[in-house]
């Protein structure tokens, strides 16, 4: 009996160290969570701030002008107008909201985007850190918008085959062959393999890439076949099939393809 009052004394003083040591742990990381609240910057939490999500060339063209002008100058970019209208003979009388870009010309982007207000905003702030690890907000979200390209097709038609033109065009090099007689680039009848005709498996390229492609292959002539168009522009037969159903008119008797009128008129 006395030996296990013994290890009942012992077991109990362990556990009250423990339950110290705990308690110890505790007061230390509330007061280290205590500190970093306070090193916490809230002054600009008030600041109403929109969230918008916008097409990538969008995004590059407002990086690339706020950082050729912040060179020169620290105050703030324009590089949109946002505009917000009524009509007021429409029985809907909700504004539509539209942005127009700022140098667009020097961006190779579209002008006019229709900007579409979202219903599902969740509450949320924006923060930002310090080299030396300091937080601090910058502002509450109060509108989340989504930024797209507005119905003018015409206008997008010609910035589609100014894309196209810059993209694929190459320049053209001459190169003079020294030393070289005219018979060595002539193959040897007699020395050349008649080699097996294999399939070669077409890898799928970015589907605006083709398209630019495509523009330009219609710019060169008026009419292609499927295969004339393989051949091309060495893609899969099902994305070329679904480029050419968005953007030609098929004729059954020749079997060619034919850029649709709009965009013709957009060239």
């Amino acid at each position: 009996m006395g030996l296990q009052k013994m290890q009942r004394k012992i077991l109990q003083e362990e556990e009250n160290i423990l339950a110290e040591e705990i308690q110890r742990l505790l007061e230390s990381a509330t007061e280290y969570d205590r500190r970093k609240f306070h090193e916490l910057e809230t002054e600009n939490a008030d600041e109403m701030v929109w969230l918008m999500k916008c097409p990538p060339r969008v995004d590059k063209a407002w990086r690339d002008l706020s950082a050729s002008t912040s060179s020169f100058s620290s105050d703030f970019v324009l590089l949109a107008k946002y505009m917000d209208s009524v009509n007021l003979l429409l029985p809907d009388c909700s504004p539509e909201l539209t942005m127009e870009m700022v140098s667009v010309e020097l961006c190779n982007i579209s002008k006019l985007y229709s900007v579409n207000k979202s219903n599902d905003l969740v509450p949320a702030s924006i923060f930002s850190e310090a080299d030396q690890g300091k937080l601090a907000v910058e502002g509450t979200i109060t509108q989340k918008l989504d930024l797209t390209p507005h119905c003018d097709i015409e206008q997008y038609g010609k910035l589609i085959h100014e894309r196209s033109r810059k993209q694929v065009a190459q320049n053209r090099q001459i190169q003079v062959l020294d030393n070289y007689r005219g018979e060595r680039l002539m193959p040897n009848p007699n020395m050349v393999r008649k080699e097996r005709k294999q399939h070669v498996r077409r890898t799928r390229g970015n589907r605006s890439e083709v398209e630019a492609k495509m523009f330009v292959l219609f710019e060169r002539q008026p009419k292609w076949t499927l295969k004339q168009l393989l051949q091309e522009t060495n893609q899969p037969k099902g994305l070329l099939k679904e480029i050419l159903k968005e953007l030609c008119v098929y004729t059954r008797g020749r079997h060619t393809y034919e850029l649709r009128l709009e965009y013709k008129r957009a060239g």
